[in-house]
C-alpha cells in the first residue's frame, strides 16, 4: 500500500513535470493532483528532492535488476539506452533544474553499480589493485552516462552502433579483450 502511495507521488510528479516544468511543481501541486493530505506526502517523502531521487532510483534500480539478468552486456547497454531515450524528456527537465546533481549521480552510480557487479562476476581476476578498477569504473560510469545523455536526443541514433562503441572501448581499454562485431561479452 505505501509502494502504491509512493508510486502514485512519483508518477504525478512526472506528469506535473511535464506539463508545468519542474520548479513549479511543489508538494502543495502534487497534494492536489494526487488528492491526499500534506500528512500523508511527508510520510513517504521529505520533500520534493526525496521524490526527485525515490522516483529515478526506481527507474535506473528497476534498468540494474533487468541489466544484470541479461546474459549479454550488448542486451543491458541496448535496454540502458532504451530507457533513457524512453525518458529523456523528463530527465532533461530534472538535468536543466536545481536536480541536475542528484539526477546526474544516481545515473552514473546505476551504471557504476552495473559496471562492478559485470566485473566482479565475469571477469573476477581482472590484473588491476582495487583502487585502480575503482578509478576506471567511475571514469567509465561518468563517460557511459555523459555520452547517453549527449547521443539519445538524436533521433537518428544509430544504437547499436553506440552500444558496440561503449563496449570496445571498455573492453579494449580495462578488459584487454579484443571485440569485434558481435561480442560474448
Amino acid at each position: 500500500m505505501a509502494r502504491d502511495r509512493k508510486r502514485l507521488i512519483a508518477d504525478a510528479f512526472i506528469d506535473l513535470c511535464e506539463t508545468m516544468g519542474v520548479e513549479k511543481t511543489t508538494v502543495t501541486v502534487l497534494i492536489e493532483r494526487c488528492g491526499i493530505s500534506r500528512q500523508t506526502f511527508y510520510y513517504h517523502f521529505q520533500n520534493i528532492g526525496d521524490v526527485v531521487t525515490w522516483t529515478l532510483g526506481q527507474l535506473f534500480g528497476e534498468v540494474l535488476m533487468k541489466g544484470l539478468a541479461m546474459d549479454r552486456v550488448h542486451d543491458a547497454l541496448r535496454y540502458f539506452i532504451a530507457v533513457v531515450t524512453e525518458n529523456l524528456p523528463f530527465i532533461e527537465l530534472l538535468l536543466s533544474s536545481r536536480w541536475h546533481n542528484e539526477v546526474e549521480a544516481i545515473m552514473v552510480r546505476g551504471v557504476h553499480t552495473y559496471l562492478v557487479e559485470l566485473v566482479r562476476v565475469r571477469y573476477p581476476s581482472l590484473g588491476l589493485s582495487v583502487p585502480d578498477l575503482d578509478a576506471a569504473l567511475t571514469l567509465y560510469s561518468h563517460g557511459i552516462v555523459g555520452l547517453l545523455l549527449d547521443r539519445c536526443a538524436d533521433p537518428a541514433l544509430d544504437r547499436e552502433l553506440l552500444v558496440d562503441q561503449i563496449i570496445r572501448i571498455i573492453s579494449d581499454t580495462l578488459l584487454n579483450v579484443e571485440v569485434t562485431g558481435t561480442t560474448s561479452l
